[in-house]
């Protein structure tokens, strides 16, 4: 995607802040990466709604969160959350629904059993102490990915305390949610899908709004140039 006439369309679609946030990145391949992010935001929401790409706006909610801010119609019942890690960038959209998405790259620096011990639950410590080290890093992501796409779906960030709540695994990969009740909150609310793409995980937080299973369409994109339909995904999955 470093094609440059490719590119000046991209920088046509965005709005005066955004370019003169992308402009205020040091290094080139983080302006990319913040023009990719915002091209992909704009032209995906315009599938949703007879909005053009140049024409979305967004606000932010008290914990940073942002939303769509177009006013009345199918916009309005638009929600989205975004994350990227390394040169993975991930949207999630939804109607009516707030949800929340992470990724992280498992090539990264091996994480700390410090972190561990200051984030997690005591249950999850004790999981990760207790299987072999050279699999410690992908469990450690798949704990990390799953809380921050909560936090996300939440819209509350990290003023929720990620030690207040906990992940484990079952049989076929159902992920299974656990929360203290000074949460405010019910983890059969929320459903989650994981999984693998290339060497990052990627995790999807959304409410569990009917009893029957639900299933997101993942999709590969290039923005303006190219989309495939990757699978179908349940919100169960095997490691």
């Amino acid at each position: 995607m470093h094609q440059p006439a490719l590119l000046q369309r991209y920088w046509y679609l965005l709005t005066e802040t955004e370019k003169s946030q992308a402009r205020r990145f040091h290094f080139p391949a983080d302006q990319h990466r913040y023009l990719v992010t915002r091209v992909l935001l704009r032209t995906v929401l315009s599938r949703y709604a007879p909005v053009s790409p140049a024409q979305w706006r967004f606000s932010c909610n008290a914990y940073g969160k942002p939303a769509v801010a177009n006013d009345g119609g199918q916009a309005a019942r638009i929600a989205f959350n975004l994350s990227h890690s390394g040169q993975l960038v991930v949207l999630c959209v939804s109607c009516d629904h707030a949800l929340g998405i992470d990724t992280e790259c498992l090539s990264g620096r091996p994480p700390s059993m410090d972190t561990v011990a200051r984030y997690f639950c005591a249950e999850e410590a004790l999981a990760l102490a207790a299987i072999p080290t050279h699999l410690r890093a992908e469990r450690f992501y798949r704990y990390w990915t799953l809380k921050e796409a909560y936090i996300k779906a939440r819209g509350m960030g990290m003023s929720i305390p990620l030690d207040q709540f906990s992940f484990d695994f079952g049989v076929g990969g159902h992920i299974a949610m656990h929360m203290q009740p000074a949460l405010g909150d019910r983890a059969t609310r929320w459903r989650f899908w994981q999984w693998r793409q290339a060497a990052a995980l990627i995790a999807v937080c959304a409410p569990a709004s009917t009893p029957q299973p639900q299933q997101l369409t993942h999709k590969r994109i290039i923005p303006l140039v190219e989309e495939q339909v990757s699978e179908d995904i349940c919100a169960t999955t095997s490691f």
